[in-house]
């Protein structure tokens, strides 16, 4: 039963074309030559003075051919329609081209059925602001990401807009219109991709975790958690020559040996004073100088056990104290 109701109304299609009751104009064409079979094939792409193409700009192109006229938007770089033209016939046709903050640009041609036309054509425009998308780019606990890289490509001719977030986490990008997707990445955070439609007033339309508004759009990303800072306690160390009534010894190097295995040193002053800041645990230290010539202290390391609540052994004057033998000079 279908096939008998398809195959009736392919008969009452083919009779009513051939009487020239049906007058077709076919846009993006696909397939092979023979769709075009009674068509002409118009090409046109139009720039403004600077090279731009206008898809985005609400452009279109209205074709008038036979009495008839339709409307084909301009969504790509190459705007493609058919000149209804029996065979062998040469049929005219005129176009008008219109686009916000642009001069209307009329013309006219003539082609032939199955003929190929191409026309480049250039129309006069005064400076087009595209919309601006805001992009606010924020880890899982909403606090701004700053270094965030993101990719924009325009869905249909691949042209890719490139940025990175500030330290407020925000970053803009004037886009024509139309649709994109974006891509995000940042390291330390899981990247992303969505999906971004663009028109007059900037509608989103979005696939990976963000929120949109009339103005911005927030990309919410999953992040590492950085490490607790580590607390620091300030060690303050006085270095004393017992052989001269505990006089302070100025110029005194210490290397501090962390319980990480990692190293600093420090050095005394005229007061024969210095300070470390150091983390809770189990430190060492050993005499890098010494106040009595080709005496070296290299192998000889004692402790500095620093508590959780920051204290640390020391004298009523608030330093712990490092007796060294200066002996006779």
């Amino acid at each position: 039963m279908f096939s008998k109701k398809l195959a009736a109304y392919a008969l009452v299609f083919v009779m009513l074309f051939s009487s020239g009751c049906v007058d077709l104009f076919l846009g993006a064409f696909g397939g092979d030559d023979s769709e075009l079979e009674g068509y002409g094939l118009l090409e046109i792409h139009v720039v403004d003075q600077n090279g731009n193409n206008l898809k985005g700009r609400g452009g279109v192109i209205t074709v008038t051919s036979g009495g008839r006229a339709k409307i084909f938007p301009i969504t790509s770089d190459i705007t493609e329609m058919g000149i209804p033209c029996e065979p062998g016939q040469s049929c005219p046709y005129t176009y008008e081209i219109t686009a916000e903050e642009c001069t209307s640009l009329t013309g006219s041609g003539t082609t032939v059925s199955t003929l190929e036309e191409y026309k480049n054509l250039v129309i006069q425009c005064t400076e087009y602001a595209y919309p601006t998308a805001t992009f606010d780019f924020r880890d899982q606990h909403n606090s701004p990401l700053s270094g965030v890289n993101f990719k924009i490509t325009h869905r249909d001719d691949g042209t890719e807009y490139m940025g990175t977030s500030g330290s407020d986490g925000k970053a803009s990008q004037q886009l024509p219109l139309g649709e994109y997707m974006l891509d995000v990445y940042k390291e330390g955070c899981a990247g992303g991709t969505g999906f971004i439609s663009v028109d007059s007033s900037l509608v989103k339309s979005l696939l990976f975790d963000m929120e949109s508004t009339t103005d911005t759009i927030t990309v919410h990303m999953e992040c590492d958690e950085a490490p607790p800072a580590e607390e620091l306690f300030p060690i303050k160390i006085k270095v004393m020559d017992s052989d001269h009534d505990n006089e302070p010894v100025s110029g005194m190097t210490l290397v501090i040996l962390k319980t990480d295995d990692t190293e600093l040193q420090v050095t005394t002053d005229s007061s024969g004073t210095t300070q470390v800041d150091l983390p809770s645990g189990t430190h060492k230290y050993r005499l890098e100088t010494d106040c009595r010539v080709g005496y070296n202290y290299d192998d000889e390391w004692s402790t500095i056990p620093v508590r959780k609540d920051g204290s640390y052994e020391h004298r009523s004057d608030g330093y712990m104290h490092i007796y060294i033998e200066c002996g006779e000079n």
